[in-house]
């Protein structure tokens, strides 16, 4: 992916993040959400893999952010935060499950599509190969 696909995609993906509900988010939502915006596929592994590190950095972001705000507090107002701070590490595990579930969804449609998506050096998707036999 260039330079300016990925300040693409970038923009999108925080602009879904930012204005979506957190909760009910996954990461290929966001990837599919951001595609259809672009008009690009974002399923190829490494593009998979920019959103995944955008989708990771932003929610660490929040996390820090939220740290940072929670650092004043003590007693039982630091008990209350170590809660609600193991319940989001428990909904962080339970989206994490989720978007391997889908991921392994998708996985099973492509195979079950017989198309089988091979890439080349480039990582740019492989629609017809020439036989040697063909070339000599």
């Amino acid at each position: 992916m260039d330079e300016k696909m990925q300040k693409e995609v970038e923009a999108a993906v925080l602009e879904i993040l930012r204005g979506s509900d957190l909760e009910s988010l996954t990461e290929y939502k966001v990837r599919s959400a951001a595609a259809d915006r672009l008009g690009i596929d974002l399923s190829l592994p490494d593009r998979k893999l920019f959103v995944r590190r955008m989708v990771q950095d932003y929610l660490e972001s929040l996390a820090d952010e939220d740290e940072k705000k929670g650092q004043g507090g003590s007693g039982e107002e630091g008990e209350k935060k170590e809660r609600c701070q193991k319940g989001e590490e428990e909904e962080q595990e339970e989206k994490k499950k989720e978007e391997d579930k889908e991921e392994e969804e998708e996985e099973e449609e492509d195979k079950k599509g017989g198309v089988g998506k091979e890439l080349d050096d480039n990582g740019d998707l492989i629609l017809c190969r020439v036989s040697p036999t063909f070339l000599a």
